[in-house]
């Protein structure tokens, strides 16, 4: 194999090929809609490859053709190890700043080794979203914000806590491997939360759909709004929270965690004043939708936003407020007929 060879692989293999045949054109963060972002750039390189295939097949030389099956064999294994690198990086990235924020905290709000005070005793796991090669490919992403997973836990007698690290993946793999079992099921009687992810799912495609929360923990098997250590858990949550937006990148959010804590919502994410991060403010009432039902705005003015009561909640307002939200303003152009309101 000659210099020049040698350098056209080696452009292929790290993703450089020449201009004559470049991805130019290719949008790596999504190329259409239902497109297989791991397909798209496979299929590039294989095209690369089966060029360079073509430009050698005249030769005679058997050992010639011995190495370039050699180099072949080579780059295929590399460009699987790459493509599951890549469909990883969500994962990895979600991992690196959990770890960030929860290397904060004491080992023993995750370990229990102090379930035996009060102030511990009733505090659930961790509860933290992950990701899967669905929710990267799907065409929309759906983010619903709760209050907080009751009886979640993370720690149990057979499976003690080891360190951080191992807690923080076993806690992504349990929320995804809960979501996974739960939203393909039938829906619960009455109103419920997977109801609504289960809606939403069926309207936009089950693989969008994220599931998050305003606070990461849960206390005494219900909001942790009492607990004694609330300041510094509004902290981390807010910050895991804003870290979930950023990496996980939903075209929509819609914030159900209901109206008890709606203060924190807006300590999070203030819609007023000079650290106002909302903009576009809109309410439904010229439509007949109470304003403390569902309400509008824009998050870092490219997240589409909604704020609604808890999908648990059975009042007739509630609930034509969520069958609006599903069957009419989710179905059009959101950004019609805006009307300025208020949280």
């Amino acid at each position: 194999m000659n210099e020049e060879e040698k350098a056209f692989l080696t452009r292929v293999q790290v993703g450089r090929a020449s201009p004559n045949y470049s991805n130019e054109g290719i949008n790596p963060r999504r190329v259409s809609q239902g497109s297989s972002l791991l397909f798209r750039r496979t299929f590039n390189r294989f095209r690369l490859l089966f060029t360079f295939i073509i430009c050698r097949k005249g030769t005679a030389d058997s050992a010639a053709w011995r190495r370039t099956k050699q180099c072949l064999s080579l780059l295929i294994n590399e460009f699987l190890i790459q493509d599951i690198l890549a469909m990883n990086s969500t994962h990895e990235t979600l991992t690196a700043a959990y770890r960030k924020t929860l290397s904060e905290l004491p080992l023993h709000w995750f370990d229990r080794s102090r379930a035996h005070e009060p102030e511990f005793a009733k505090l659930s796991g961790l509860f933290i979203p992950g990701t899967s090669e669905s929710y990267e490919q799907a065409p929309k992403r759906i983010m619903v914000v709760g209050r907080e997973t009751r009886q979640w836990n993370v720690v149990t007698d057979k499976k003690p806590f080891l360190n951080l690290d191992e807690y923080i993946q076993r806690a992504m793999t349990k929320q995804q491997a809960h979501l996974a079992k739960y939203l393909p099921e039938p829906p619960d009687k009455g109103s419920s939360y997977f109801n609504l992810l289960r809606s939403l799912a069926s309207e936009h495609g089950y693989g969008g759909i994220a599931w998050a929360n305003l606070f990461g923990f849960a206390w005494n098997g219900k909001s942790p709004m009492r607990w004694p250590n609330l300041p510094i858990l509004l902290d981390i949550s807010e910050r895991l929270l804003k870290s979930q937006i950023q990496i996980l990148k939903p075209d929509t959010i819609i914030f159900a965690n209901g109206a008890t804590s709606a203060k924190f919502r807006r300590k999070y994410f203030p819609h007023t004043g000079e650290q106002s991060v909302c903009t576009n403010l809109a309410d439904f009432r010229e439509q007949g939708i109470g304003i403390d039902q569902l309400w509008r705005f824009h998050l870092n003015g490219t997240i589409q936003c909604y704020r609604i009561q808890h999908p648990s909640s059975i009042s007739t307002a509630s609930r034509e407020a969520r069958r609006f939200l599903l069957d009419h303003v989710l179905r059009k152009d959101p950004t019609e007929g805006d009307v300025p309101g208020s949280a």
